[in-house]
């Protein structure tokens, strides 16, 4: 079955671009009320223990990804007995990673005591805090969650952001009632398993609607060759994502060990702008995954090496002018949002632009490896990534402080991941040499940073006083770059069209 790639990715596109911006702009009051009603140690404790419960969702083990990469094949080929064969594994395995999660948590929660320093909040148990989310983690795991394999296989992303917009609302609503009527913290986490329990009760009606393969009684087992690939992309999977929690997750176990809970909070509150535009970018790498895994099944290697050309000039072009944008608006932004007393210097701005830049530079190159469940061939490379990143981060945050935390990302990003998972895709995939890539990434760099150089200084020539400052920096900002970027990169606007 030949799934209709490109208007599957515009409806993606536009429900993702609908949820992310539902999936901004709610938590971000919500997060704005906290800071205000409640302070910064609740929000530090609420970023802290989401880090934590990063490290045990490894107990996931990339199974989600390996069955879903599982999927595409039979449904090109219409085999539904196949694809709900798969699904009642993966039933199984998310039962069993559910209890996995619970036992973990129990073991962790005897150690918090020694991840918690400094300010900590007023008459709040950490304990109880603590075993609210894992209880919102556990019912993730053992709620229906595994029919939303099916949806992202068939490339309905639509379905779930629709979902998610549903949720995402009803969440970040109800807890803004009980902020500012009961100013109650219990009764503001407790929302979370609520809500994670409706969505997945949603995903599991709707899928069970709209996909009748999740209705058939899978009686004939998967035979030996499909329980083998599965079980050799789980190892590697299981690998990438403990390298990726090591990155990701440890910062602020880290930062709360060695700075304590308001620097998390601040911390946070500067990566949350990062996540957003990662989000937002998401939605385009999301939306087009399930189409390539379709496009390798069906297509010629050659093909799909113009695609790639065509996406990371895509992708450069958008993530140059989010980087711009970044440099010349984030401090000014984080002034007017959360006031004098917690901004860091503008060298670590910087810093955090570098990280964003470099992240999403690589992010097709990532998003080709996944669709051709390419996870065994650099099966270390994350975790390796990791641990330099981790012991980096330990010894510099000890002399340069939060900056050393970010240096320690984009040192091993730059230098083990995002040369590694190039040269497999290449090699192993595309059978070509990634010279060629590297020198118009390399153009293209200097590009961005030269449009960003002109655009910053004509930017901060504005004076930023008040709300109405800011605006005009950010009306001059995107004007400049756009502009400058319409010229230089015309023929990639044409590309973008496309997918539009």
């Amino acid at each position: 079955m030949r799934l209709n790639r490109i208007e599957n990715t515009k409806r993606n596109m536009v429900f993702g671009i609908i949820f992310r911006g539902v999936n901004i702009l709610f938590p971000f009051i919500n997060r704005t009320a906290v800071l205000y009603i409640l302070g910064n140690s609740y929000l530090g404790l609420n970023s802290l223990f989401s880090s934590i419960l990063g490290i045990l969702n490894l107990a996931e083990l990339g199974v989600g990804s390996a069955i879903v990469y599982s999927m595409y094949k039979p449904i090109a080929e219409n085999d539904e007995k196949t694809v709900a064969a798969l699904l009642q594994l993966y039933k199984k395995i998310y039962r069993i990673i559910g209890f996995c999660v619970f036992v973990m948590g129990i073991v962790f929660s005897l150690f918090l005591d020694r991840l918690v320093t400094g300010e900590t909040p007023e008459g709040i148990n950490v304990q109880i805090v603590f075993f609210i989310q894992l209880f919102n983690v556990i019912c993730s795991y053992l709620f229906f969650a595994y029919k939303t394999s099916v949806i992202s296989a068939y490339q309905r992303e639509d379905i779930l952001s629709k979902i998610s917009i549903v949720v995402t609302i009803l969440l970040n609503g109800s807890q803004l009632i009980i902020l500012y009527i009961a100013k109650d913290f219990y009764l503001y986490l407790l929302m979370l398993p609520i809500t994670t329990i409706i969505g997945n009760i949603l995903k599991y009606w709707i899928a069970s609607k709209m996909f009748p393969v999740c209705n058939i009684n899978a009686i004939e087992k998967l035979n030996e060759s499909y329980l083998d690939e599965i079980k050799r992309k789980v190892k590697a999977l299981f690998l990438h994502k403990i390298g990726g929690t090591i990155s990701n997750s440890l910062d602020n176990i880290i930062i709360s060990a060695f700075l304590g809970l308001n620097l998390v909070a601040i911390y946070n509150n500067y990566y949350y702008i990062i996540l957003s535009l990662v989000n937002i970018m998401n939605i385009f790498y999301t939306s087009i995954l399930a189409g390539l895994g379709n496009s390798i099944a069906l297509e010629s290697t050659h093909q799909n090496y113009e695609k790639f050309k065509k996406l990371t000039y895509v992708n450069n072009l958008i993530i140059g002018f989010l980087s711009t944008c970044l440099i010349c608006l984030y401090q000014p932004f984080m002034k007017l949002w959360t006031g004098d007393g917690n901004l860091f210097e503008f060298n670590t701005v910087i810093l955090l632009v570098v990280y964003f830049y470099i992240n999403m530079s690589r992010r097709i190159v990532v998003t080709f490896k996944d669709a051709t469940g390419m996870w065994e061939a650099d099966k270390f490379k994350p975790l390796i990534s990791g641990i330099v990143n981790a012991c980096l981060n330990i010894i510099l945050i000890q002399k340069i402080g939060i900056n050393g935390v970010v240096i320690s990302t984009v040192i091993a990003f730059t230098f083990i991941e995002y040369p590694w998972e190039t040269k497999v895709l290449f090699d192993d995939y595309f059978q070509e040499k990634e010279r060629e890539f590297y020198v118009n990434q390399f153009k293209d760099s200097l590009i961005i940073l030269i449009v960003a150089i002109i655009t910053f200084r004509a930017t901060y020539m504005i004076p930023l006083n008040n709300v109405i400052g800011f605006i005009s920096r950010g009306i001059c900002c995107v004007c400049i770059s756009a502009i400058l970027f319409c010229i230089i990169w015309k023929k990639r606007l044409d590309i973008l069209k496309t997918y539009l």
